[in-house]
């Protein structure tokens, strides 16, 4: 398994509820590549207050969370990031990989650190 991309995305509607399976992407706040082992940090904080699993099958999995308790640790440096992108030769790439990592710090700095976001993750294998 090559691992993950995800995507972190303020979501549109009420910014105060957790959002739901079919709850709609706004803008993008962060995006990277990460191995095998790269999502473990976000399934852990499912356990807590601070998130809800949404579900899904890798094409993606959702997970809803505050924005204060995802924020800081991907501004750091996500945990098992990828530094260099990979993609095989018979991969399918669509507008969604982007093939580096993003953190638009304007759009993070717009979030209250109670604002649930919306954490989309694609399996790359």
């Amino acid at each position: 398994m090559i691992g993950w991309m995800i995507a972190v995305h303020r979501k549109t509607g009420w910014k105060s509820r957790p959002a739901s399976a079919s709850s709609s992407l706004g803008a993008l706040v962060a995006q990277w590549q990460g191995g095998p082992a790269a999502i473990d940090w976000l399934r852990d904080l499912t356990h807590t207050d601070d998130a809800v699993d949404l579900g899904g099958n890798g094409y993606p999995l959702r997970i809803t969370a505050k924005a204060g308790a995802v924020l800081p640790v991907v501004e750091a440096g996500p945990p098992f990031e990828n530094k260099q992108w990979q993609s095989d030769p018979g991969d399918v790439l669509t507008d969604q990989w982007v093939g580096h990592t993003v953190f638009n710090t304007e759009v993070a700095r717009a979030c209250a650190t109670d604002e649930w976001l919306i954490v989309e993750i694609w399996d790359e294998s």
